[in-house]
């Protein structure tokens, strides 16, 4: 395999395929490398990505028969799985997905970067760059999720149930933008932005 190393860092051209990834990862877990980056090139079906565009992958459809060797097939293919098990969002950030923003390990905290991001989305909408429109959507929406776990217990439930519902606004954002149908996402931003308001107002009640 081709390889070059420099600054501590080696970049390997091992070819394509899922079967020649698991075998230069078993070899790499010889030398127990700091971190692993895959890098590629791949196709879509939606349009906002353009030629040259970085795609993180937050998750993978199985099914290719080699990952059947390392994992039963009910586990799912998410990036460092068992650590983002036990810490689906360190406070702070880290390890697990949360779409690019650190939860805050205070409620205010939470509140604050909440009313940063939607800003940020709806900013990213009046000017039409429906690209952006998910991941600060996607940003709320996970943000909104670790609010159980702080407030109050006699405010857990009214949590839960609000992020159940900025869940699917959070996807509904995701497929408007995609579409760059500007009149189905502005609605969709002022839905998302009226349920957080509701939230809001509900912890606030005695």
């Amino acid at each position: 395999m081709r390889s070059a190393t420099a600054g501590g860092i080696t970049i390997i051209n091992f070819g394509m395929g899922s079967a020649t990834a698991a075998t230069i990862m078993d070899l790499l877990s010889a030398i127990k490398p700091e971190a692993v980056l895959f890098l590629g090139k791949c196709g879509g079906l939606k349009h906002r990505a353009k030629l040259g565009s970085l795609i993180l992958p937050i998750a993978a459809i199985r099914g290719e028969g080699t990952s059947n060797d390392y994992f039963p097939p009910e586990v799912p293919a998410l990036p460092a799985f068992a650590r983002a098990e036990d810490k689906p969002a360190k406070e702070g950030g880290g390890s697990g997905h949360s779409h690019f923003v650190k939860i805050p390990p205070t409620i205010e905290g939470i509140w604050t970067e909440i009313g940063s991001q939607q800003k940020k989305l709806a900013d990213v909408v009046a000017k039409g760059n429906f690209g952006e429109a998910h991941d600060h959507g996607y940003a709320i929406r996970d943000l909104v999720k670790a609010l159980p776990d702080k407030v109050p217990a006699e405010n857990k439930t009214k949590a839960a149930t609000a992020s159940v519902e900025i869940t699917k606004l959070a996807a509904a954002i995701d497929k408007s933008s995609a579409a760059k149908a500007k009149k189905a996402t502005d609605d969709n931003v002022q839905k998302l932005a009226t349920a957080i308001t509701a939230l809001q107002e509900s912890l606030k009640a005695k």
